[in-house]
């Protein structure tokens, strides 16, 4: 819906129709929650419920030839409203949850969501939403450092608790499934920390003709890490200007992948972390195009170290499921258990250590 929004022909009247998407959006989620706290609707200038959803999905169909834009619908009326149903339902504020997928649009879209999500903000009217640190186009009157909070909410592979806390996930999402605890431990790792990718995959193995077990994972795998390719690259689409960036970041990455694979075959630890000196005369495109694989799921950043009072490194583990497909964890064809075991193997003392000029020698 939002990829359709954003095929508008930016002028001044698409913007305008922009805008109303978004209010009628935010009176939509007003009428619900009267219902959610058993109040009758409280009615925004007579819209029933049925005429804001057709207003909508007209708009995400980009049928618009005969939308005619209302007056009486403005920013300032919808905060009026806002207070009223408040008053409505003895609430003294509320908490606007924006979508995330709104931060995708192109960046005139974005801009325009950007000025309407601040001018939200009031006494009594919070707007939020999620800002991602690669890709989000940024408004130079909405200052995201200083208006919100920096959290980290991707779990580390490396950590003790990975295991059981995606085994948690699985019982409590699948209760009735039956699925070998190995298989369910190959599809934790391979999903690096993001549940929805380990919830999709359970649910493909779940629902897919039975052929043997390991031709079935790999085949759920392969397909995910195309998938995660075309997306990571679908952002040249979304953000022209960081093309050749969005592009490079890509090329960096395999390498990367290549690069630990070749550094775990001369070791009898595991070896996943790679490691590149801080420098601040560095080109800020590395930074951009870091940022860019880090949102994309491919890279995790983990913790800086330090080699003497004057050498610091950032490190970042690429993603498993990468790793896991091009062999990094096997020799050969390998099994399941020879995979997990090398996995589980502690890692080296050191990271892989590597100059940003000798992978990518321009950008």
């Amino acid at each position: 819906k939002y990829y359709r929004i954003d095929k508008f022909a930016v002028n001044s009247d698409k913007i305008a129709i922009f805008h109303h998407w978004i209010l009628f959006k935010v009176i939509l989620a007003c009428y619900d929650t009267c219902s959610e706290l058993n109040r009758e609707v409280l009615l925004y200038q007579n819209y029933s419920k049925e005429q804001i959803k057709n207003i909508i999905n007209n708009i995400e169909s980009i049928n618009i030839d005969s939308y005619i834009i209302p007056l009486e619908l403005n920013l300032g009326s919808i905060i009026d409203y806002i207070n009223n149903v408040l008053s409505y339902c003895n609430r003294k504020r509320c908490i606007l949850l924006f979508d995330d997928a709104a931060l995708v649009l192109s960046p005139q879209f974005l801009y325009e969501f950007l000025e309407i999500f601040k001018n939200f903000k009031t006494e009594r009217i919070a707007p939020k939403a999620s800002v991602y640190q690669g890709t989000e186009y940024k408004n130079p009157r909405v200052h995201i450092h200083q208006e919100g909070n920096l959290i980290n909410s991707w779990i580390k592979v490396e950590d003790e608790e990975y295991l059981s806390y995606l085994k948690d996930i699985y019982n409590k999402r699948f209760p009735k499934a039956n699925i070998e605890d190995d298989v369910i431990e190959y599809f934790a790792f391979a999903s690096f920390g993001i549940t929805r990718a380990f919830i999709s995959y359970i649910e493909q193995y779940l629902t897919s003709p039975k052929i043997s077990n390991q031709s079935l994972i790999n085949s759920i795998l392969t397909q995910s890490s195309k998938l995660i390719e075309s997306e990571h690259l679908s952002m040249k689409i979304k953000k022209p200007q960081f093309e050749i960036v969005i592009q490079k970041s890509w090329e960096f990455f395999i390498k990367i992948t290549e690069i630990v694979k070749n550094e775990n075959k001369k070791t009898e630890f595991k070896k996943v972390k790679i490691s590149f000196e801080e420098d601040i005369s560095r080109n800020l495109l590395i930074d951009r195009m870091l940022d860019l694989l880090i949102e994309s799921g491919l890279l995790f950043k983990d913790k800086n170290v330090s080699h003497g009072s004057d050498r610091k490194y950032d490190v970042y583990i690429p993603n498993y499921l990468f790793l896991i497909n091009n062999k990094t964890f096997s020799t050969g064809r390998g099994t399941r258990s020879e995979i997990l075991s090398k996995i589980k193997l502690k890692h080296e003392k050191h990271a892989i250590r590597r100059k940003f000029e000798f992978i990518i020698p321009s950008i």
